[in-house]
């Protein structure tokens, strides 16, 4: 299998797509809410250990798990958890991130930026120590931060690992055309 960038006709993309998996990270708790989610992702998928977040994906022919994924969090109050007292590993897990280059979506359930600026999460971190973070977040590890309900978490898995792998196919596809 090839990693994310390699060679691909551009007549390839769309058959290539039809083959994208997902990948679950071995980490990841086996639960009634984890199977209902992967489930309605629509997706095949297989359970791999990851070198960071939770889920990314394969095609037939390329690996993409080291050059986008989703890590997901249930509430404000878990990433809130995550980037005090659990800062360091968390940290450590969007550095091997970074160091490949690849993207991550930072996946929140149960929250919004409104929820955050009004503090309405029971951690007591202060709304503007964690808006900084999510921001500061973003910039420093190339990350994207995604609110929505837990029932919109598959769908939203899907649509991200669906347009990341369209859009390096077709990058890849446009340097074989050149």
């Amino acid at each position: 299998m090839m990693s994310c960038r390699s060679e691909l006709h551009p007549s390839e993309i769309e058959d290539e797509l039809k083959t994208l998996t997902l990948v679950c990270d071995t980490r990841e708790h086996d639960t009634t809410a984890l199977r209902r989610r992967l489930e309605g992702t629509g997706l095949p998928v297989i359970r791999e250990k990851l070198d960071f977040a939770d889920y990314s994906c394969k095609t037939e022919h390329f690996d993409f798990t080291n050059c986008f994924a989703i890590e997901r969090k249930m509430s404000i109050d878990e990433v809130a958890q995550n980037l005090t007292r659990g800062r360091k590993r968390f940290a450590h897990e969007f550095e091997r991130a970074k160091a490949v280059n690849a993207r991550v979506y930072l996946l929140i359930e149960n929250g919004s930026w409104e929820a955050i600026f009004g503090h309405k999460y029971r951690t007591l971190v202060h709304p503007n120590a964690l808006i900084a973070s999510l921001f500061t977040w973003q910039a420093r590890y190339n990350a994207a931060v995604l609110f929505c309900r837990p029932e919109t978490t598959p769908m939203i898995i899907r649509e991200v690992l669906m347009r990341e792998v369209r859009h390096e196919l077709e990058q890849i596809a446009s340097k074989v055309g050149d």
